[in-house]
């Protein structure tokens, strides 16, 4: 208990003093609020890396070398749990593409604001044609003013036994526009230093109906998780006749070299 009491309040404060550094460089968003979303994004990777050490986040990164350093792109990866975003974000300069049900939580949808996210709605009884072309408007602006954009294409973290089918609307822009996809792919290898299976899966994975605070202060209370995130390819958008090949293409490749959880 006295662990978890410690973890979670060096936790909250390294999350309440990035959202102090964001607000008062929110200001900038009057002069251009794409230039904010970059300098948010970069405060988060240093931020994220001081968080993942309270966390006991071992993050191991492979073949970094494909980042691309010159232009904007879309990084895509399979999606298991929150912490896979605060694993990524220590590395990449990202703005995160999220749901307006994590907008609406208190405290998180701040977090979510100040640091650049876009939302797209995924409630049916929500969605409309007009909302959509909103959200795709969007994502089309950040990537004409190149903001890297993260996106988990499941549209919902699963339990990990599968990496279940791509949602196609978040990747029109990118298509369109023809910039790359950095495919990547997430696989959690040890909780504990011991190896993820069913067993212990859930003390990381979150996933349909839990709860996120009680998953949060359950994870708080071990000492070591090991990551490992792999840049797979970056992938060229001009190679493919239509939207649904790449979005075939990029996640074939991300199945290939995920790792079930058995």
């Amino acid at each position: 208990m006295i662990k978890q009491i410690i973890k979670a309040a060096l936790s909250l404060s390294i999350i309440l003093m990035y959202m102090l550094s964001a607000l008062i460089c929110s200001p900038y968003q009057l002069i251009n609020k794409y230039k904010f979303k970059k300098l948010s994004s970069r405060l988060m990777m240093v931020y994220c890396k001081i968080l993942n050490i309270v966390l006991g986040l071992q993050v191991n990164f492979i073949n970094q070398e494909i980042i691309p350093k010159n232009s904007n792109f879309l990084f895509i990866s399979n999606h298991v749990s929150y912490l896979d975003i605060f694993s990524i974000a220590q590395r990449l300069s990202l703005s995160f593409i999220t749901s307006y049900e994590m907008k609406q939580r208190p405290g998180v949808g701040q977090l979510c604001t100040l640091g650049g996210c876009s939302y797209v709605e995924r409630r049916k009884d929500k969605r409309n044609k007009e909302s959509r072309k909103d959200e795709l408007r969007d994502i089309y602006q950040n990537l004409e003013n190149d903001i890297n954009i993260g996106l988990y294409p499941e549209a919902t973290s699963t339990n990990g036994q599968e990496v279940i089918s791509f949602k196609k609307p978040m990747f029109i822009p990118v298509y369109n526009l023809k910039k790359p996809v950095l495919v990547s792919v997430i696989n959690y290898k040890s909780l504990n230093y011991e190896p993820l299976s069913i067993k212990n899966r859930d003390e990381i994975f979150w996933y349909g109906a839990m709860d996120l605070i009680p998953h949060l202060w359950a994870y708080l209370k071990n000492s070591r998780v090991e990551v490992e995130i792999t840049f797979l390819e970056l992938v060229d958008s001009n190679k493919f006749e239509s939207v649904e090949e790449l979005i075939q293409y990029c996640r074939e490749i991300v199945i290939n070299r995920y790792l079930p959880i058995k």
